[in-house]
């Protein structure tokens, strides 16, 4: 109950806000990417190194909130990928105010705050953050954030999001067989027999069989 009183008081009090952002900012967390899940293992329940942390009354109040609110599972985790310091303030908050019924919100609000925080407010700038959050790509987004925080505001989405493309070898290799793009793309749209058997035709395949299942054709 400790961990709850604390970050309630910090929460509820303006003072107390202000101070823990400037305090924050003193650090140079205010627009910094956040490193701190690089303490965590990868594991959803927050184990570090293999070693099972010993559960608080929070997490106990936590695991029962959600037997009851199975996608405050999802919300904490979508949070989490982005720094455990915002999930656990969402987690806190939640248990502080009981307004389970407007988690949905609160959890948008806050990530929306945070990546605005970090990455600005450009939308390609925050897409491309949000796919790589998605991906664990720590590199791509330190790179990212540090870009957003030298060139401000006159940001160029374009030539920051190119160059990481470049500097990190995130495009995605072209195939080499002619053709082969589009029609994937079309038989992903719409599978038929005859999609499939020209997708098989142009890498080089062969079909023995005319009569052949779509299903066993795949």
């Amino acid at each position: 109950m400790k961990e709850i009183n604390i970050a309630y008081s910090v929460l509820s009090d303006k003072e107390k806000r202000k101070a823990y952002d400037e305090e924050l900012k003193a650090k140079g967390k205010n627009r910094e990417y956040y490193e701190d899940s690089d303490a965590y293992a990868d594991s959803e329940d927050g184990k570090n190194d293999g070693q099972q942390t010993e559960k608080t009354e929070v997490d106990e109040e936590w695991a029962f909130a959600c037997e009851y609110y199975p996608e405050l599972t999802s919300a904490y985790k979508s949070l989490r990928k982005i720094s455990h310091e915002l999930a656990n303030c969402f987690k806190l908050w939640l248990l502080t105010s009981k307004d389970f019924d407007q988690m949905e919100e609160l959890s948008r609000s806050m990530k929306q705050s945070v990546m605005e925080l970090h990455f600005g407010t450009d939308p390609e700038i925050i897409k491309f953050a949000e796919k790589y959050i998605r991906g664990g790509r720590k590199d791509v987004l330190r790179e990212l954030n540090r870009a957003v925080v030298v060139f401000g505001s006159k940001i160029d989405s374009d030539i920051i999001i190119n160059k990481l493309q470049v500097k990190f070898n995130l495009k995605k290799k072209k195939s080499r067989i002619p053709g082969f793009a589009k029609l994937a793309e079309e038989f992903a749209e719409n599978p038929s027999f005859e999609l499939a058997s020209q997708v098989v035709l142009l890498c080089g395949g062969t079909i023995k069989k005319p009569g052949l299942m779509l299903t066993e054709l795949l």
